[in-house]
């Protein structure tokens, strides 16, 4: 999943200068390419934004960064997958029949600041949740065309989980009946610490707060989603949840 210091940002590309060919090749060592995938298994918007089936689970991998002309500064309407990529997006959810949906994005579409951070407390806000910071329902007026914010959109189609990453901690908050899981930090050196101060300031209330490092690992099967944070370390699970079909 494309993140925000992979070089591939859309005002990069705007303004003439390379994308990072580190990211790319990587991309292309280690994982299928999706533009010459089985065309029964893929459904393909971009290198970066594609979906496939796996078992009883789609998986929906969404690029927040193609569509910005410029870096988005403190105005959360400034970021957008963009209209084609929201109706390839639209049209991948509505044909699924899989019993798990998982959607995966480095960071929310609007959140606290200039870097969006934060997660279920911003999920009712910009293009996410259709509202502005001081709670009017634009986005009517600020998505012309759209047919509702993604918030509408996946609970409609039965998302189970938006993973996320960017915030380098464990986080598990549940709205609207979709859990957000911020994907915890697998690489740095030591255990950090996580104080309410921290929190706050970076948009989160409410829910199960863990520092990193450590890694999440997710089991399906036909009776359930079980996902497990594994402490980098020890290999100890420091939380988990079930999620039914």
């Amino acid at each position: 999943v494309l993140g925000n210091h992979d070089g591939e940002h859309g005002w990069v590309v705007s303004k003439g200068q390379p994308t990072s060919e580190e990211a790319a090749a990587l991309r292309k060592e280690w994982l299928l390419d999706p533009r010459r995938a089985s065309a029964d298994g893929y459904d393909v918007f971009s290198d970066l934004a594609y979906s496939f089936e796996w078992g009883d689970a789609l998986f929906v991998i969404l690029d927040p960064y193609l569509a910005e002309k410029s870096k988005p500064a403190e105005d959360g309407w400034a970021w957008t997958l963009g209209k084609p990529q929201y109706d390839w997006l639209s049209g991948v959810l509505a044909r699924s029949k899989a019993a798990y949906r998982f959607v995966f994005i480095h960071n929310m579409l609007g959140g606290t600041g200039k870097d969006a951070r934060g997660g279920a407390d911003w999920a009712e806000y910009y293009e996410w949740g259709g509202r502005s910071a001081d709670g009017k329902a634009d986005f009517g007026e600020k998505r012309p065309g759209w047919a509702m914010p993604l918030r509408d959109l996946f609970a409609k189609n039965g998302v189970d989980v938006v993973f996320r990453g960017h915030d380098h901690f464990y986080a598990r908050e549940e709205k609207d009946g979709i859990v957000y899981q911020l994907a915890p930090q697998p690489s740095t050196a030591k255990e950090r610490s996580l104080d309410q101060g921290e929190l706050a300031d970076y948009g989160y209330s409410s829910g199960t707060f863990l520092p990193s490092p450590g890694y999440l690992r997710v089991s399906v099967s036909s009776e359930r989603a079980l996902v497990e944070y594994v402490l980098a370390g020890s290999g100890e699970i420091a939380h988990s949840y079930s999620i039914s079909p």
